[in-house]
């Protein structure tokens, strides 16, 4: 009994300093039970022939695990969400800016406003082109503010816009 009880010591200096520390011996009528067998402890198990894992710590893992794997769940929820608003982001540029060039393939547009929607490909997308003539204009040269406004929803955050400005 003590060879053994003090092999399994020589492996694990925790345990032989609590061993050391706490005399097991038991009252007739008794069991043996480890020192602080009321807390689970790994430090005990090879001693007293325990094996396994017990209730508190397979429920402690449980939890754990638990909240872990929602905050990778709710994670890759927002990653999906982000990746489906960058795609929606770069298809309004893409359309903003082909629109921008069909505006002023022919020179600089009359002022005033025009709006529309976008064909087959891209149905959900509307468009909105405005040319104005900006303070910065004088006798000789008039400027022009041409932007284009891409929108696909009514929230704020759901338009693109791109501006340039014309000498005409």
């Amino acid at each position: 009994m003590f060879r053994k009880r003090d092999r399994l010591m020589a492996r694990q200096p925790l345990a032989a300093a609590t061993m050391a520390a706490v005399r097991l011996v038991p009252h007739r009528g008794e069991e043996r039970r480890p020192p602080f067998y009321f807390l689970p402890s790994i430090l005990y198990r090879r001693e007293f022939g325990a094996a396994g894992f017990t209730l508190l710590e397979v429920l402690i893992a449980v939890a754990i695990l638990g909240t872990t794997l929602v905050a990778v769940l709710q994670l890759h929820a927002s990653t999906v969400d982000m990746a489906s608003r960058a795609q929606q982001l770069a298809t309004g540029a893409r359309l903003a800016k082909s629109r921008m060039v069909d505006t002023l393939k022919d020179g600089t547009p009359a002022p005033g406003e025009q709006e529309g929607d976008f064909e087959a490909p891209d149905p959900p997308y509307h468009w909105t082109t405005r040319v104005e003539e900006t303070p910065y204009s004088t006798d000789k040269a008039k400027v022009y503010e041409v932007s284009v406004e891409v929108s696909w929803g009514d929230a704020p955050n759901e338009r693109v816009r791109v501006r340039t400005f014309r000498v005409k």
